[in-house]
């Protein structure tokens, strides 16, 4: 038996693998790639989505502009210290001043007696 009978013998076996190959490698290929009507679509969004993506772009950059100024977390710590330290001052400020008070009330009482002894003996 020759090579010639041999083929002549699988031909129709050879002829259905192949046409199954070429079937699968057909739809594989269907599957990666895209049919042109939907590139031609796509195409025409393209100006679209670059002009979003420019808008997206300009607002990142001005949020990363924002992010620069802001104060870094040893700053923000630095800067809590520093009103603690000043909400202790404004209550010993508080203190002294209810102190006064108490002595200014005295003090007005001390003039008010002083200006009814003056009114009364002139």
């Amino acid at each position: 038996m020759s090579a010639i009978d041999l083929f002549q013998q699988l031909w129709p076996a050879l002829y259905v693998i192949g046409a199954l190959a070429f079937g699968w490698g057909m739809w594989q290929l269907s599957r990666y790639f895209v049919p042109r009507s939907e590139h031609t679509k796509l195409v025409d969004e393209l100006p679209c989505l670059s002009g979003q993506v420019s808008k997206l772009s300009d607002r990142v950059g001005e949020l990363e502009t924002q992010t620069r100024s802001l104060p870094d977390n040893k700053t923000m710590h630095t800067i809590q210290l520093s009103l603690e330290e000043l909400r202790g001052s404004v209550k010993a400020q508080d203190a002294k001043i209810d102190g006064m008070v108490d002595r200014f009330d005295a003090l007005a009482n001390n003039v008010e007696m002083l200006i009814e002894h003056h009114l009364r003996d002139s």
